[in-house]
């Protein structure tokens, strides 16, 4: 009975770091699409699905990730051009969003940052509704240099 419960407790743990890996290895294996790069910063993309609430048809994100490609501080002024189904979406500020249109990330050196299903406008950009009957999705991105420091 002991030996059947000490087995019983091995399983759930290797069972349990089975899943974390599986859960992290899919997490991180997403290939990474190079969107904007300068000598200073390189900008890339991935397609990734998020579903908070379990939904029947989660939504798919364009996460980003920053790199910082110097051996100094960098801070990175940008905003992005969007088009969904072929269509620019014009960007204009107003005082019902609280999102600016003009971005700002601040990078160590040769530091990476990367969004994720809890980032904020930052790091990622809605990708798709993956309900079949409904057909919004990217089509295109620009990254466009305001500055970099």
């Amino acid at each position: 009975k002991k030996i059947n419960q000490i087995y019983n407790k091995i399983m759930k743990k290797i069972i349990t770091i089975i899943l974390v890996l599986g859960i992290s290895l899919n997490t991180y294996s997403q290939a990474w699409t190079k969107v904007f790069s300068s000598d200073q910063v390189m900008v890339e993309s991935t397609e990734v699905d998020c579903n908070p609430n379990n939904k029947e048809y989660p939504f798919s994100y364009l996460m980003l990730k920053f790199t910082n490609l110097t051996d100094s501080e960098v801070d990175f002024d940008f905003y992005t051009e969007i088009w969904y189904n072929g269509v620019k979406n014009e960007q204009v500020k107003n005082d019902a969003s609280d999102e600016e249109i003009e971005k700002h990330i601040h990078l160590q050196a040769h530091e990476s940052k990367q969004g994720d299903c809890n980032s904020n406008g930052n790091f990622k950009i809605f990708y798709k509704n993956n309900h079949p009957k409904m057909d919004h999705r990217l089509t295109r991105i620009e990254i466009q240099q305001i500055k970099t420091k």
